[in-house]
């Protein structure tokens, strides 16, 4: 479940970011950004870690999230030709 969460998240961002600004790779780049910056939080906190597993599940949540914001972008830019 832990997982999922993670992937929920990194895609959520993604998208948010991606359909805030227009650009799929902000959206991209944050999601990752948030996924490195969550679990290196998670390091100073007692009895965590850096969990490499958790942070993959939201670099794949942010990477669909970009996969949908790529082909959004290109659907809506084919109809306006």
């Amino acid at each position: 479940m832990d997982k999922l969460l993670h992937f929920a998240a990194g895609l959520a961002i993604s998208l948010t970011v991606s359909f805030g600004t227009g650009e799929p790779v902000y959206g991209l780049t944050a999601g990752c950004v948030a996924g490195v910056g969550k679990e290196a939080f998670d390091s100073t906190q007692r009895g965590n870690r850096f969990d490499e597993m958790d942070m993959l599940a939201t670099f794949g949540g942010a990477l669909v999230g970009y996969g949908i914001s790529e082909l959004v972008d290109k659907e809506i830019h084919s109809e306006n030709r």
